[in-house]
């Protein structure tokens, strides 16, 4: 999936009519739309674009910060570079299914060097042929959504590791007045 479709999908969440460049394929995002939206339509019509403009926007003043502290949980996804699902990276597919769970975040984080459950060796040099290298996803939430998400993970991870852990939880959040 390409940069432009994956920016499309924080539009989503708000309920704008998101725009899909003509390079992109309908039949790539059509699914995981369809997947995303539980109340409402889904519109596909053609537009022809006479002008896009965006005015300049200045930058807000930096509010004081106040510090959030509190128990969470953080599950770590393992799997391989290579991994797939429905024809995409599953890394990708995992974030995309955690953001429509309006899961609070999530970070993948791609490694230089790992072994898994069978013991092969994942790292790239020049020695070494395999661009399979490990990858983890992070994610901190509560422990009720992690555990829902885990049981929805649980069923596109083929070959990977699910761990769930206690966290501890600071925060700095801008204070609105």
């Amino acid at each position: 999936m390409t940069p432009t479709v994956e920016s499309l999908w924080g539009l989503l969440a708000s309920r704008a009519s998101p725009v899909v460049p003509a390079k992109t394929r309908l039949s790539e995002i059509l699914p995981t739309l369809y997947d995303m939206v539980t109340d409402g339509l889904i519109e596909v019509h053609g537009t022809t674009i006479i002008k896009a403009a965006m005015k300049e926007r200045k930058a807000e003043p930096r509010q004081p910060h106040e510090k959030i502290q509190g128990k969470a949980k953080m599950m770590r996804i393992y799997m391989g570079e290579d991994d797939q699902w429905k024809g995409q990276p599953l890394y990708e597919a995992i974030v995309q299914r955690l953001r429509m769970m309006e899961i609070s975040g999530a970070t993948v984080h791609r490694g230089i060097l790992g072994y898994g459950a069978k013991g092969h060796t994942h790292k790239q040099s020049f020695w070494h042929l395999s661009r399979d290298l490990p990858v983890m996803i992070a994610v901190i939430d509560t422990e009720e959504k992690l555990l829902e998400a885990g049981g929805i993970l649980a069923t596109m991870i083929e070959d990977g590791l699910i761990v769930i852990s206690d966290v501890e939880v600071i925060r700095f959040v801008h204070r609105q007045f």
